[in-house]
This record gives structure tokens, C-alpha cells and sequence, in this order.
């Protein structure tokens, strides 16, 4: 899909639920928001964690991550 269909349909779903007036609809269409940034964020960790396994990246320690806090 090229990016101006792209942004055509992205404002096309905007419209749409700016014009709902049901909060039970409004809240079915955060959670699946909610859903699909899950698993995408999900896949992302699989793939990470395969390469980390694979030796080809490497995690932070649980020190490291607290150093930067």
C-alpha cells in the first residue's frame, strides 16, 4: 500500500471513530487497539530473544537497566 493510501485510510478510521457516540463500541475498539500492540510488540521480543539465543545480540543486565533509571 503506497503511503498516500496509507495516510488516506489511516484519517478515514480516525474520522470514523471520532464520530462514535457509543462508549461500549469506543471501548471494544481500544482493546483491540490494545490487542494488536501487544502482539506486535510480542513478535518483536520473540525475534530478539532468538537472536539473543543465536549469540547475534546481546541483552542488557537487570543492573545495567537500573544504572540508567
Amino acid at each position: 500500500m503506497g503511503t498516500v493510501a496509507l495516510e488516506a485510510l489511516q484519517n478515514e478510521v480516525i474520522r470514523e471513530v471520532l464520530n462514535v457516540r457509543d462508549i461500549s463500541v469506543l471501548k471494544k475498539v481500544k482493546k483491540m487497539l490494545l490487542r494488536e500492540d501487544f502482539l506486535a510488540n510480542f513478535g518483536q521480543a520473540c525475534k530478539e530473544l532468538k537472536q539473543n539465543l543465536e549469540g547475534k545480540l546481546e541483552f542488557k543486565t537487570a543492573e545495567e537497566l537500573l544504572d540508567e533509571l
